[in-house]
């Protein structure tokens, strides 16, 4: 074994029944994941497979989204290692997606509001009209200054 080469930790022993990204979710809430823990490169391709291959990563954000229904936010480095976000870097994550979110309705509200309906059929002027009251409203809402 080359020096500079770690021991991966083990995997399991038996054949995997779950999709090998749900085993490792599942491994590592049980094994009581906390902030700031770190994850070597090396570890998870153990569990994933080569990380340049595309079902790797693939696999990572699906491990990356159930993590956050735990309230445990994955951040890959440009390494390949994995980090656990600390609390503070989960509202700065949340205060992100939020202005992305408001960023998307305003985009899809442009789009929707100056399409050429004179093309669409009544069927679609019907779902892209109700869309549209639906976006307009759900921006004024997140809109908001007391949300701000």
């Amino acid at each position: 074994m080359d020096a500079l080469q770690r021991p991966l930790p083990p995997l399991p022993e038996s054949p995997l029944r779950l999709p090998a990204w749900r085993a490792l979710a599942a491994a590592l809430l049980k094994h009581g994941i906390q902030y700031g823990d770190q994850y070597p490169a090396e570890y998870l391709e153990a569990w994933l497979g080569d990380r340049k291959r595309m079902r790797y990563g693939i696999e990572l954000s699906k491990i990356r989204r159930a993590l956050l229904q735990h309230g445990f936010y994955m951040i890959q480095r440009e390494s390949g290692n994995c980090d656990i976000a600390t609390p503070q870097g989960n509202v700065g994550r949340v205060m992100h997606w939020f202005d992305e979110s408001k960023e998307v309705l305003k985009k899809g509200l442009a789009l929707g509001s100056s399409t050429d309906k004179t093309r669409l059929d009544d069927s679609d002027k019907q779902r892209l009209e109700s869309i549209n009251q639906k976006t307009a409203t759900r921006l004024a809402l997140i809109s908001r200054k007391e949300l701000a």
